[in-house]
């Protein structure tokens, strides 16, 4: 009787190996073939497994590959399922009993698979052999190392460290032979809990019944569904100990993922990483995978099993052996890394981080770490100046010496000389011999930074593009330097850290080179971090593909902190007397003052040209006066620890209650109670808004402290509404007020649990607070949902009729750049714009299968838009499903029998550009766009070199059977035809002069287009931060953007409140304005006058800069200066004097101060 065993989980293969040898000892005649299942998303293994179905009388399947299960339903005699996953491609006699089977299967032991053999041969072939009924075990229960189920768990070594040990079940239990090399490193005792899909806490809950509570837990259990988060994280509280993945490849071998840039496949990634990262487990470290073990002539082909990787299961001992010290060790003996950023390097720049105040913060956190018992030293009053001072700066540009610690070269080369050849040479390659030329005094290598008792406070090492900004135009991938080495190693090895703790975001270390997820010992993060618990402070809306990359990639344990408080821009002198102009002129037509009313529409209109508004008459002034006024600006910096005030809460609640959501938008029900259009009002920008506002703001206020509100003058059929959104608001209210940043750091530090939340926008997802918390990933099967594809529509429509108004016809090509963040925030909205776009449409039949239709022409209304999608390399790591989503529905739209001018993409498909990838970024491993640096150092002579860079670091085609191959020539096919650059700006947290990434890769994009094209792109953001869906250009969201902050006195102040580190960021912002007008060309020449006056013409803001941050100020004005040299604009004459004079002075300042 010929079987082919479709096999999900390898290591049932060794025990069906014995099994089958006795069988045949016996005299049955069973052939029995396996065809590894993992190995079907391979090239050319359809056509392997399909010969191997039709050479079988029988396919047991275990696995519910929906195109093998086809496969063997049409080919095949006869399909019994093995799971109830697989049930629906059964196809079995009648006398076979399917539970009988399961109950088999999903019980592996030698006796069962005996059996469950005998049973099918007997079912198939009519024999009568004897065989016993499946002994089922518990669904959670313990075994030992012996796999001997046990009947409650044994601890002999009460004082020893304990380890709980997660196991899945069904399984043959191969991990424990990884977990017994994990005990020749790690002195402890060791608990071991199996359970099914779904019930791992219950395993731990009955430790926690029998009073056993483990010092550290380690998962190794598979993530499938059904899956109970929620159920793991209550029990991982009550535990409060830090779980750490112990992550065995079950879909992909060892010697592929060798190979592999990428590390794992996406179903290691979704089962092995993404879904225990929901839970709060942390560190997913690969241990094993499949392995060929020897030839097998029982099962016809090789036998394959788990087997370990050996130094991957060292740096797992490692890890735990440092998780168990902070956990047993007194805080008192325990050494902290405190690293914080300098980079770009230089003296006006320490401190870094995304809306954090990096150096208070951290004088928080110095004092928290006293309180709690550990020996720190009190810090310098003054401590940024200290630190420049003793020369703790990268790469300074005034310290005439470098200070910090020193490794000499004689002990950085003996480490040096430890790391695998091939990571030696990468180095070399890039950076010559120790020890190279970055951060070097005399033969020592510098490691910026000071003891302040068991503490070290360093600043990470730059990555060497500011040092040698020529290896931006040829080098593919940048190795850390040696002293990037050095500075871990030292704090590792030297000042022997117990853990090191990185302040903001985001540094460097995780993006090093290295594969995307999985790290082998070659890869840089983990040669980097290597055994130190790494806690890292993050900003919980910022960036959450990064944050998830500093997971994957350093292995970090992320405390999420919050955003500054919010408030709205409002309106400011020029832009509050046009304000007042309008309401006199609505005045005086309501008064029927007609020659007054058409005065004031002459001045109003002729104002707003002066104040850079675009109108053609008062109402659209109007309008866009009050986007403007109602726009939410983040207020100054967050500093770690610091708790909202009642003010703040009042306002935040105020703000998220714009916007419809699990409750409506209170200002929407509060304006039907008007009995008016809450949308009509936006669209006309009235006045009315402001009403309503300050009627939500006053309704909360009194709802929180109260706790009840009068609503007797509303109608009835809306008090309920208004009295359950106000409920909603108080329990965000309490959420936010629940905020622990200290403790959840501490806890993190003593090996605890920390606790887990999403990383999102904090107005549009409450769900972020209460902050001090871990960050968790999300299930990328479920992008793009159906709300982003209803907005998505919307845009799209937007889009395209924007541009037919502006040009006369639709644009043939779009390119689309997309980051991880906004996909991730507004769930696929990016890719939910790209499918329509092409026409397409999306059905979900579950998390795995996902259809898509084309959208027939009669019913599309207009011709189908070609594109080509630009991607960073987080987006690359986070959503593989959704490249190869793109590049399936292109490739469906570019087949289809329709006429050229009604399908642009059949129309491009010619040439070089047939059959090419969509989709392009980075080089694998790789994330950096590094156009940055060359604007930071003011290095690049011309528009066209930024372009030229651009294509040289994103000419790497991704998609369904490309992974980052290199093909920079089809990207420049691609953006020559191009007709428009968007991009979806999803947070009220960044403007586009807010931080680098906007002009690095959307504007690097649009040079680009310009460059290979000889023509300048349409360039459109589509704004999802208001309560209705709006596309614009690039220049108007630079003005809007200019004007509610960089501008904005309320802004500049409320920055300057937090001194040195509100300068720092202030000065960084006029780095990406010039990067704006270099890449996109739409900083208008008002702006750099603007600029030029509020930061340098007027004293009182020049001198609080000077005060705080001389360094920054000088900076402004390099840049000012800079802007005016490339032509960006033309200074008058006593612009250019205040200009030169700022710029020498503070010079004088710092080199009489700081010993220049």
């Amino acid at each position: 009787m010929r079987f082919l065993l479709v096999l999900g989980r390898v290591g049932y293969s060794v025990m069906l190996e014995e099994v089958l040898r006795e069988l045949r000892g016996r005299g049955l005649s069973i052939d029995l073939s396996i065809y590894y299942g993992y190995k079907y998303h391979k090239r050319g293994e359809e056509r392997s497994i399909l010969e191997l179905i039709r050479d079988s009388e029988v396919v047991l399947l275990s696995i519910c590959n929906r195109s093998i299960g086809e496969l063997a339903r049409s080919y095949s005699n006869y399909v019994v399922p093995l799971t109830p996953y697989a049930a629906e491609f059964s196809k079995i006699p009648t006398n076979l009993d399917l539970i009988k089977v399961f109950n088999y299967w999903d019980n592996p032991s030698r006796e069962n698979l005996r059996d469950l053999l005998v049973y099918l041969y007997n079912t198939f072939t009519g024999s009568g052999i004897p065989y016993d009924e499946p002994k089922v075990v518990p669904d959670v229960g313990f075994v030992d190392e012996e796999l001997r189920f046990l009947d409650r768990p044994v601890v002999n070594n009460r004082e020893a460290p304990l380890i709980a040990v997660l196991l899945y079940y069904p399984t043959t239990f191969e991990e424990v032979s990884i977990l017994k090399m994990v005990k020749e490193f790690v002195n402890a005792n060791y608990v071991i809990a199996y359970s099914r899909y779904g019930l791992y806490a219950n395993a731990l809950n009955k430790l926690i019944e029998a009073g056993i509570y483990p010092d550290l837990v380690l998962d190794f259990t598979y993530k499938g569904e059904p899956s109970f988060p929620e159920t793991a994280i209550s029990t991982y509280r009550r535990l409060n100990t830090v779980v750490l993945r112990g992550l065995v490849m079950h879909a992909d071998d060892v010697e592929s993922w060798q190979a592999s840039p990428q590390g794992l496949n996406f179903f290691d990634l979704m089962f092995q990483v993404i879904m225990p990262e929901i839970e709060g487990v942390v560190e997913p470290v690969v241990i094993g995978g499949i392995g060929r073990l020897r030839r097998s002539d029982v099962l016809n082909g090789d036998l394959l099993g788990i087997v370990p990787i050996d130094d991957r299961v060292r740096r797992l001992g490692g890890r735990i052996n440092h998780w168990l010290s902070l956990r047993r060790r007194g805080n008192r003996d325990k050494r902290i890394a405190i690293i914080i950023y300098n980079y770009p390097p230089g003296e006006h720049n320490l401190g870094r981080a995304s809306y954090l105040d990096v150096i208070e913060s951290v004088k928080v956190i110095l004092k928290a770490l006293r309180d709690a018992g550990y020996a720190v030293d009190d810090p310098p009053s003054d401590l940024v100046k200290e630190l420049i001072r003793g020369g703790i700066v990268n790469s300074p540009e005034y310290v005439p010496r470098l200070g910090g610690q020193r490794l000499s070269l004689e002990e950085y080369s003996k480490y040096f000389n430890s790391l695998p050849e091939s990571v030696r040479a990468k180095v070399i390659r890039e950076w010559g011999d120790p020890p190279g030329s970055v951060m070097v005094d005399s033969d020592s290598l510098v490691i910026p930074g000071i003891i302040l008792g068991n503490v070290f406070l360093g600043l990470q090492p730059t990555r060497g593009w500011h040092e040698d900004p020529g290896k931006v135009y040829h080098s593919r991938e940048l190795p850390p330097h040696h002293q990037y080495l050095a500075f871990y190693h030292w704090i590792r090895d030297v000042f022997k850290a117990d853990a090191v703790m990185h302040v903001g975001t985001h540094g460097t270390l995780e993006f090093t080179p290295g594969k995307e997820v999985g790290l082998s010992g070659e890869c840089f993060p983990d040669i980097l971090i290597g055994d130190l618990p790494n806690i890292y402070i993050y900003n919980v809306s910022a960036t959450p593909g990064e944050a998830m990359i500093a997971k994957r990639r350093s292995y970090a344990v992320l405390i999420s902190h919050a955003v500054p408080p919010f408030t709205t821009a409002g309106l400011y002198e020029g832009y509050l007397e046009l304000e007042k102009l309008i309401n006199e002129y609505e005045e005086a037509r309501t008064y029927q003052q007609g020659a007054r009313a058409e005065e004031l529409r002459k001045l109003i209109l002729e104002r707003a040209r002066e104040l850079h508004i675009e109108a053609s008459d008062v109402e659209e002034v109007h309008v866009e006066l009050t986007k403007l006024k109602r726009t939410l600006i983040p207020r100054g910096l967050h500093v770690f620890g610091s708790k909202c005030s009642f003010d703040d809460v009042v306002n935040y609640l105020t703000f998220i209650l714009r916007y419809d959501r699990e409750v409506p938008s209170l200002h929407r029900v509060l304006a039907r109670a008007r009995g008016l259009d809450y949308d009509e009002l936006l669209r006309r920008g009235d006045s009315v808004l402001d009403d309503i506002e300050n009627e939500v703001r006053e309704l909360v206020r009194q709802y929180l402290s109260a706790g009840s509100v009068d609503l007797s003058k509303y109608p009835e059929h809306i008090r309920s509404d208004v009295l359950t959104i106000l409920n909603y608001a108080r329990k965000v209210g309490e959420r936010i007020l629940a905020s622990d940043e200290i403790g959840g750091l501490l806890n993190a530090l003593n090996g605890g649990y920390a606790d887990i939340g999403p990383s999102d926008e904090p107005i549009f997802n409450p769900e972020v607070f209460p902050t001090g918390r871990n960050l968790h990933a999300f299930d990328p099967r479920t992008f793009p949902s159906d709300f982003a594809m209803k907005r998505a529509g919307d845009a799209v429509r937007l889009m395209l009729e924007k541009y037919l108004r502006e040009h006369g016809k639709y644009p043939e090509k779009v390119a689309i750049d997309i980051f991880a963040a906004e996909t991730i925030r507004t769930k696929g909205e990016p890719v939910a714009q790209i499918l329509h776009l092409l026409g397409v449409m999306l059905r979900r039949k579950s998390l795995w299968e996902v259809e898509l239709e084309p959208i027939p022409l009669n019913e599309l209304g207009r011709p189908r838009i070609d594109v080509v999608v630009t991607i960073s390399g987080v987006f690359r790591d986070m959503f593989p499903n959704l490249i190869s989503l793109i590049d399936r529905a292109v490739k469906l739209v570019a087949d289809l029998d329709e006429p050229e001018d009604m399908n642009y993409i059949k129309k491009h498909r010619k040439g070089r550009l047939r059959n090419a990838p969509t989709i392009f970024g980075p080089p694998p491993g790789e994330y950096g766009m590094e156009i940055a640096p060359l604007i930071e150092t003011g290095t690049w002579k011309s528009e066209d070199e930024l372009a030229k860079v651009y294509t040289f670091r994103m000419g790497y085609a991704y998609g369904e059977d490309v992974h980052g191959a290199e093909m920079r020539d089809v990207l420049i096919e691609h953006l020559r035809i191009t007709d428009v650059v968007t991009k979806i700006r999803d947070t009220h947290q960044f403007e586009l002069m807010d931080i680098d990434d906007y002009y690095q890769y959307y504007g690097g994009l649009v040079r680009a287009v310009w460059y290979v094209s000889g023509k300048k792109p349409a360039t459109y953001w589509t704004d999802t931060t208001r309560e209705f869906v709006e596309v614009v250009d690039n220049r108007l969201a630079i003005r809007r953007g200019m004007i509610t902050r960089m501008l904005n006195p309320k802004w500049i102040n409320e920055m300057l409140k937090h001194g040195y580190s509100g300068a720092l960021q202030i000065a960084e912002r006029f780095d990406h304005t010039l990067g704006l007008q270099a890449t996109t060309g739409d900083v208008e020449e008002w702006v750099w006058h603007e600029l030029t006056r509020r930061y340098l013409m007027d004293e009182e803001v020049r001198e609080r800069v000077k005060k705080v941050n001389p360094w920054a100020l000088k900076h402004i004005a390099e840049k000012l200066y800079e802007a005016y040299k490339r032509g960006y604009w033309r200074p008058s004459e006593e612009e250019l004097r205040v200009i030169q004079d700022v710029a020498s002075e503070t010079e004088a300042l710092i080199e009489g101060e700081f010993g220049g």
